[in-house]
């Protein structure tokens, strides 16, 4: 009985973060690169560290792989304009080292 109950509580938080989270389509990743080396005594130590991030955008492509600048998103439609996308593309806004 309890396994149940919490199987009930983790769909409830579930289905709040999923109603309650904003999507968009500009992501962030951020970067750590390191360079290292193995020392006499096999110990590593890192030589330099670099980090970055990245802000990019998704942007919607159509069937030709075109973008598509008036993205219409309705239930059922046979007419390519007001299709939704087939795939999206990336666009870098911004890098900051």
């Amino acid at each position: 009985m309890k396994g149940r109950d919490d199987r009930v509580r983790e769909e409830i938080i579930r289905y709040l973060l999923e109603t309650i989270t904003t999507r968009g389509s500009v992501f962030s990743a951020y970067c750590v690169g390191q360079a290292l080396r193995m020392t006499a005594s096999n110990k590593l130590r890192i030589l330099v560290t670099r980090r970055a991030k990245f802000t990019f955008r998704l942007v919607p492509l159509d069937v030709n792989g075109k973008r598509m600048d008036k993205v219409f998103q309705p239930f059922t439609s046979n007419n390519e304009i007001l299709s939704q996308p087939v795939r999206y593309g990336v666009e870098l806004l911004t890098r900051e080292d």
